[in-house]
């Protein structure tokens, strides 16, 4: 304590007061302490100065104890206070009946409720549906005594938006009443919800192998990918059939047991075996935890690339078989991409151009062949890529001494040009050409109808002559077998029908001829005689049948004229034949009735 006698001497007062008729003359000071430590200064003033150390030194001491207690109580309320209203996170005393008896601003502006409302109802009211009974099972532990370290449920808010919380409490025995905290984690709860979202659509699990207490992890996508119920438990011994090879070499443990003596990360593909002994492509990633030079844990991710990696070993495969069949097949091909780099040179087009794929593939095609902008063919590629058009050509080259038939098929990342040397078709075509001219040259000159019947199509060719002998018109329209059907006399269409089908279907016939009346134009009927020949393939089958049509009409006429004449001779001489007998009977009846009258007189 300090006592001053006078304050106007005293320098520690900064104001003067001699001039105040109210300022006492003496001063006391009495420190306030709390843990000896000195939480203020109770200054009083004595107008009488009868200041009495025994008496007061007793009173003030007890007012230094008692006062500097009470100081630090109110001090301590006061920042409780503070904290109370200015934290942001929820602070509430609940009472043993559910209700809450006190909660802080910061509920009320989280969840929209006035401290009335939350005060008025029994705070499961405020809770998720879904999180209540959960809710009231930790609530009925609390009140067992046992305290509430963490627990997350969901709250609604005034707007029936869900706002999610994560809770600490404890309860006071002496007061019944139970003091939480809770921190707004619904921005953390949404990132998780996503993260685990994207997980399961990207098929991701974690795992861990944690070596100082001997434990393996698995999350839940973790499970799923391993085709194991949500209950299973890991451990080093039950997990290791999931990841041998065919050949029988665990490389799970193999990859673990490197990352475990050198540190080094894993990035894995390989084929588990799922519960089921179904195999699955995973990828797996891990990465260790070193203390003290020693490794004591092992940490990553599972991830289901199953349908990946069997689309990569499709594609792969498709490759490999694309590539064999273009390098096996007998047409040069080459890709291009829209730029005209060239992407692919097979085997054949090396034979063909003379140019080794090294040499071709990433140039441009004008570096392949310098000349080929002055030829069309190099107009109808640009052409094809810019307006995404199949086209086909066919093109001498002098420079190949060859006539190639050209073929592409555009696509978006380019084009692809299969090149066939048709040289020898050219030729062939250029033979039959002349071939067909010659035998039309006949087929006119012939006084035939030449035709060639394809079995297989059920189509017929007639040359000209039909025109010419006939009088009727065939278009490219017209159906030449049906028209040959309809002209053929109708008495003798089933005769002639039933002998074409005939020889066609007898695998050991080679010709087919018959004679029959055809129609003509003119509305008559020419007699033809129709002669032909089966070509049939190695089973015996008809395939086509190459015949001609002969008028013989004319003939026909001169032979029935021959005939009514033969009859008409044969008539004849049956005649005389009959007037001879008659002559013969006569002159044997005269020669008769001469002699018996003189074979009478003779006797």
């Amino acid at each position: 304590m300090a006592v001053w006698d006078s304050i106007e001497e005293e320098k520690a007062f900064k104001r003067g007061v001699s001039s105040d008729e109210h300022c006492p003359q003496e001063v006391i000071g009495i420190p306030l302490m709390y843990n000896n430590e000195v939480k203020g200064v109770l200054v009083l003033g004595n107008e009488n100065g009868s200041y009495n150390p025994s008496f007061y030194g007793k009173l003030f001491q007890q007012l230094k104890a008692t006062l500097g207690e009470e100081i630090k109580r109110k001090n301590l309320e006061l920042e409780l206070d503070q904290i109370f209203k200015y934290t942001p996170d929820i602070i509430c005393e609940i009472g043993d009946d559910g209700y809450f008896k006190k909660i802080n601003p910061a509920a009320t502006k989280l969840l929209g409720f006035s401290e009335q409302e939350f005060l008025s109802e029994n705070l499961l009211e405020f809770i998720h549906p879904e999180d209540r009974e959960e809710t009231s099972e930790y609530l009925s532990r609390l009140y067992q005594g046992e305290p509430l370290r963490y627990f997350e449920n969901r709250y609604l808010t005034k707007e029936g938006k869900t706002k999610w919380l994560s809770w600490t409490a404890d309860l006071t025995h002496e007061t019944g009443i139970t003091y939480a905290v809770a921190k707004d984690i619904t921005e953390k709860q949404e990132i998780k919800e996503l993260l685990k979202e994207v997980t399961d659509l990207a098929l991701i699990g974690a795992w861990e192998v944690d070596f100082e207490k001997g434990t393996v992890f698995w999350s839940e996508m973790t499970k799923k990918i391993h085709g194991v119920a949500k209950d299973f438990v890991p451990n080093f011994k039950n997990i290791q059939s999931f990841y041998e090879y065919h050949e029988g070499t665990n490389k799970f443990l193999e990859v673990t047991q490197s990352v475990f003596h050198e540190g080094m990360t894993i990035d894995l593909e390989m084929p588990i075996r799922t519960a089921k002994g179904k195999e699955k492509w995973v990828r797996l990633l891990g990465k260790s935890e070193f203390v003290k030079d020693q490794c004591v844990r092992i940490y990553g991710s599972f991830q289901d690339i199953h349908e990946l990696k069997t689309s990569q070993l499709d594609y792969k495969r498709t490759t490999e078989e694309k590539n064999a069949i273009l390098e096996s097949i007998g047409d040069a091909f080459i890709s291009l991409t829209n730029e005209g780099i060239v992407t692919y040179w097979n085997s054949q087009a090396e034979d063909s151009f003379g140019m080794d794929r090294e040499a071709t593939l990433g140039h441009h095609i004008k570096e392949v062949f310098p000349h080929i902008r002055y030829y069309k063919i190099y107009e109808k590629i640009n052409e094809g890529i810019k307006n995404n058009k199949k086209f086909t050509l066919e093109k001498y080259f002098p420079r190949f001494n060859t006539w190639y038939e050209i073929n592409a098929y555009p696509s978006d990342n380019g084009i692809s040009i299969y090149v066939k040397d048709v040289s020898e078709r050219v030729k062939a075509d250029n033979e039959i050409r002349l071939t067909n001219e010659r035998f039309e040259k006949v087929a006119q000159a012939a006084n035939d109808v030449l035709w060639d019947c394809d079995i297989s199509k059920n189509t017929i060719f007639f040359s000209e002559s039909f025109k010419l002998l006939f009088g009727h018109e065939i278009s490219a329209d017209t159906e030449i077998l049906q028209l040959w059907k309809s002209l053929v006399h109708p008495l003798d269409k089933k005769r002639v029908l039933r002998s074409y089908y005939k020889e066609i279907q007898n695998p050991k016939s080679s010709v087919w001829e018959c004679e029959y009346r055809l129609l003509k134009a003119t509305g008559e009927y020419a007699y033809v005689w129709d002669k032909a020949t089966v070509i049939r393939d190695a089973d015996g089958k008809a395939t086509r049948m190459i015949g001609a049509i002969t008028d013989i009409t004319m003939r026909k006429t001169y032979e029935d004229s021959l005939k009514q004449l033969n009859n008409e001779l044969q008539e004849r001489a049956l005649n005389i034949e009959a007037q001879n007998k008659k002559l013969r009977d006569i002159a044997w009846t005269q020669s008769h009735v001469v002699r018996a009258p003189l074979a009478r007189t003779a006797c």
